[in-house]
This record gives structure tokens, C-alpha cells and sequence, in this order.
């Protein structure tokens, strides 16, 4: 039901700098979790002006150590398949995406859900010699692999995450069809 009063409004300005200035605290603590980014980043993304949004972002950037907020923009890449964003952040920030487990395997989240198979191949051409790669991020390489019919390496990635995570379910599906297809 709507409010009799016409001019009523949420009372936001208090509460979305208070509720702001904490976020930003929790970013540069590395404590926000990059689902709580990723929303934040939704909510600020109204409104800004052409080509304001990554000027605003690139400057947020310099004060994040523990990759926080790049985990969050990450996360929000893949879930709104933002590949313009994505490109821009591999572009400038590939050191970084590189050396962080966890910015490392977003990125094939990004890259996988906007259909770029064999980029997520590319990207994860050296997960043979990274031992802190999250079984999921395997198992979006597996995907990309058997996308793209390449079945023998991709039962090499499925075995990789199975043997660190052995109750990991997507890896024994796939290797259950690699044995039925022989």
C-alpha cells in the first residue's frame, strides 16, 4: 500500500552515508565479502556519468590491498556478464588478477559466463602449476575445455579438482560421462 503522503521518501541520505562509509571501511580491511561488493557496486552504478563509473572505480582501486573490491567487481563481471568491464580490468590490472588465487578464478567466472570459452582457456593455460586454484574455478575450465570438445584435457582438470575437493560433485558427474564415453 502507498503512502497517503505524497512527498513521503525512504529517509536515505543518513543512513546511505553512514552505511556507505562502512562499506568503504570494510573494503579497505578486506572483511566485505565480494556478493555484499558486488551489490554495492549495483546500487552506485546508477547514475554516473559516461565513462565516470571505471574513472570512479580505477580510483577505488588504489586504496585496495587485499583485493576486496576487485573480487567484487569480479564477481559482478560474470554475474551481469559485464565483458566491457572485464576487458578494461584484464587490461589494467593484470598483474594483479594474476597473482590472487581468487581474482585469478573470477576472472574464468567472468569469462565463462559470457560465453568465452576458449579465453577461459587462455587464462587458465598455467593451472597445472597453481596449487591454490579453487576446485570451481576448475571446473569452469572443464567446461570451457569440453565446450570446446577438448574431453581428454578436460578429464585432466576434473581429476585435478576432484583430488582437492573429493566430495566435489560437477567433477564426478564429468568423470562418470568421461567413463561412459569410452
Amino acid at each position: 500500500m502507498a503512502p497517503k503522503n505524497r512527498n513521503w521518501r525512504l529517509p536515505q541520505s543518513r543512513m546511505d552515508r553512514t552505511s556507505g562509509a562502512r562499506n568503504r571501511r570494510r573494503i579497505r580491511l578486506g572483511t566485505c565479502h565480494p556478493i555484499a561488493i558486488r551489490h554495492w557496486i549495483e546500487q552506485q552504478g546508477r547514475g554516473f556519468l559516461p565513462g565516470g563509473f571505471y574513472r570512479d572505480i580505477k580510483r577505488a582501486l588504489t586504496n585496495d590491498p587485499h583485493h576486496t573490491l576487485m573480487r567484487g567487481l569480479l564477481s559482478y563481471t560474470g554475474a551481469r556478464t559485464d565483458v566491457r568491464l572485464l576487458n578494461q580490468l584484464l587490461n589494467h590490472y593484470r598483474q594483479i588478477l594474476t597473482e590472487d588465487a581468487q581474482c585469478w578464478a573470477l576472472v574464468s567466472y567472468g569469462l565463462l559466463a559470457a560465453g568465452h570459452h576458449a579465453r577461459v582457456i587462455d587464462w587458465m593455460k598455467d593451472w597445472r602449476v597453481k596449487t591454490d586454484t579453487p576446485t570451481w574455478a576448475l571446473d569452469n575450465l572443464a567446461v570451457a575445455l569440453r565446450t570446446l570438445g577438448r574431453h581428454r584435457e578436460a578429464r585432466d582438470v576434473s581429476l585435478r579438482s576432484l583430488e582437492q575437493e573429493p566430495g566435489n560433485q560437477d567433477a564426478q558427474i564429468w568423470l562418470a560421462v568421461d567413463a561412459a564415453r569410452r
